[in-house]
């Protein structure tokens, strides 16, 4: 990835200066949509033990809808769940489950998940909807935007990267405990934030008719927003989504305080899993109300073998899930052109496995037996929100997933809770007789290349700032990178520069 600089002649750094409101505006315009009949299609069906170490049989898709916990709910909505028949020995493998993972990677965008339900507030639960980067973790890095355990009644929000990550939390709606990402220096918590809202997880977002989760990813920030389903803001509605337009303050602004959003998340796919006990679930089971808590993680994986009619509700029901691709455009007040073009892009999974059963693990990312999941200023009764210093690796599936699409014969079980159903360029150029227009190619591997400029550097980065009204780097690798520039030279001096339309 670029460094954060511009070189100059002699290797001279040109420091920009830290951003003190965003220049650049963003808008998105429709990727890719997982939804109905061909939601399944978009994502691998991880088959691997489980690593978080949780009681649980993540099964291939053929197995998922034989056995009944995957098909479709009315309406055609994508459902799946967990065996919720089969009584176990605390000593098997663990209760069946589903843990799908993109095919798609993605850098940048809007990411909307519409979902109808999510597993419930039950005691050994412990669900997911997560974003994870593509090397070995926590390199690439990783956003859990729904995730949760057992009774738990609130959601958490965090990030886990690599070093040199430390988020701000300013400007969002929800608390913040840890700032520091890095695995290496805040431990596998990572840095989180969350609000008190019960609407937004478990049974009170079931309750409510669940809602749609968000998330914008950009050069500055990745920002996370709940809306229930009474609250989902008209841009969403419409299909032309705007988070500057309605969608308020963010729960969760991770805000790349010092971070570097760029080179600590790279190439994220989408995973929803739900695992049993484990290395959060289990480890803080001692410290709730529910069945056997008094034996702790033992107890937990007893509760779960011998009640399977205890999960009939740890199911997923999701609407659709849209991703949508940023265009930077910038600061409209200024003289120049905007950039148009689409700064995300997304590249097919490696994973090239013909059987979806036989699965290899290339990374992993932890799902933290959080420290920072509760808020001092929190209110929730739930005692299962109990904090823990254990660090575990959720390890990442490179498997194709089955080419078996669901149907309706093969996905309908009478003793499963998923039941199937059918289904023209601004120029401010100045008047010289000896003015003459040349092009630079400004970019060279990646960096910012002023080398061709020589001693005038300085001159037209002050020029490229003043004009775009931005210090950020990004921002204007962007602007470089999305528009043909002409800078105007009078002799050997530079005193404007226009697009080239």
């Amino acid at each position: 990835m670029p460094s954060s600089r511009l070189v100059g002649p002699s290797g001279l750094l040109l420091a920009l200066l830290p951003l003190t409101a965003s220049a650049v505006s963003y808008s998105y315009s429709l990727q890719d949509t997982y939804a109905g009949s061909n939601f399944y299609d978009g994502f691998n069906f991880f088959t691997d033990s489980d690593p978080t170490h949780g009681f649980v049989q993540y099964v291939d898709q053929a197995t998922a809808i034989s056995s009944g916990i995957l098909g479709y709910g009315t309406g055609n909505t994508a459902k799946w769940g967990v065996d919720d028949t089969t009584v176990l020995y605390a000593n098997s493998t663990g209760r069946q489950s589903v843990r799908l993972e993109g095919k798609v990677n993605y850098n940048h965008g809007l990411f909307l998940a519409d979902i109808k339900h999510m597993p419930g507030s039950i005691c050994g639960v412990w669900p997911a909807f997560w974003t994870l980067g593509d090397s070995t973790w926590p390199a690439h890095g990783e956003l859990d935007i729904i995730e949760g355990v057992n009774m738990a009644s609130t959601n958490q929000i965090a990030a886990h990267t690599a070093p040199n990550c430390t988020m701000k939390f300013q400007n969002q709606t929800g608390w913040a405990n840890g700032y520091d990402c890095a695995v290496s220096t805040g431990g596998a918590a990572g840095c989180a934030t969350g609000s008190n809202d019960q609407t937004g997880y478990g049974d009170g977002f079931n309750s409510n008719g669940g809602g749609v989760y968000a998330m914008q990813w950009t050069s500055e920030f990745m920002k996370v927003w709940f809306f229930p389903r009474n609250a989902i803001p008209a841009s969403i509605s419409s299909g032309s989504p705007s988070p500057a337009l309605d969608f308020g303050t963010p729960v969760g602004n991770f805000d790349g305080g010092s971070c570097d959003i760029d080179s600590h998340f790279i190439n994220h796919r989408m995973i929803f899993d739900t695992t049993f006990c484990g290395d959060w679930a289990g480890s803080v089971y001692s410290s709730t109300s529910c069945p056997l808590a008094s034996s702790g993680s033992s107890g937990c994986v007893n509760y779960v073998a011998g009640n399977p009619s205890a999960f009939t509700d740890a199911y997923w029901e999701v609407n659709y899930i849209k991703v949508f691709s940023e265009t930077v455009v910038a600061d409209p007040t200024s003289s120049s052109s905007s950039s148009s073009s689409s700064s995300m892009t997304s590249t097919s999974s490696s994973s090239s496995s013909s059987s979806s059963t036989s699965s290899s693990s290339s990374s992993s990312a932890t799902r933290s037996s959080s420290s920072s999941l509760t808020s001092s200023s929190s209110t929730t009764s739930s005692s299962s929100i109990s904090t823990s210093s254990s660090s575990s690796a959720r390890s990442s599936s490179t498997s194709s997933s089955s080419s078996i699409k669901p149907s309706t014969s093969s996905s309908s079980s009478s003793s499963s809770s998923i039941r199937s159903t059918s289904s023209s360029t601004s120029s401010s150029t100045k008047t010289s007789t000896s003015t003459t227009s040349t092009h630079f190619n400004l970019f060279n591997n990646q960096e910012l290349d002023l080398f061709n400029l020589e001693t005038h550097n300085l001159f037209l980065l002050h020029k490229i700032i003043d004009k775009y009204q931005t210090h950020n780097y990004k921002h204007i690798e962007q602007i470089f990178q999305q528009n043909h520039f002409i800078f105007v030279i009078d002799q050997e001096n530079i005193f404007d520069f226009f697009v080239d339309a």
